[in-house]
């Protein structure tokens, strides 16, 4: 996740790719893993799962009431 283009830039990111492809590890600024732990620690995935979800019921309401109308439209003339 560190080694996004949020936090480098696509040079930084071929120079990441070319260490990783020959094995050698990564180093990362302290200050900068403390950041994103903080962010990661602070999402409340909670309200992503809840808004998942209601689209997901949107979903499955809106296949059924398009189900019925078309069967009250073709099937029962």
């Amino acid at each position: 996740m560190m080694t996004s283009d949020h936090y480098f830039a696509k040079a930084d990111l071929e120079g990441i790719s070319e260490r990783i492809q020959s094995g050698q590890p990564l180093q990362f600024d302290q200050k900068q893993v403390e950041q994103v732990a903080t962010t990661i620690a602070s999402v409340n995935p909670e309200k992503g799962v809840r808004l998942f979800v209601y689209g997901y019921v949107a979903i499955i309401i809106a296949v059924i009431v398009g189900a019925i109308y078309l069967i009250v439209r073709f099937v029962l003339r």
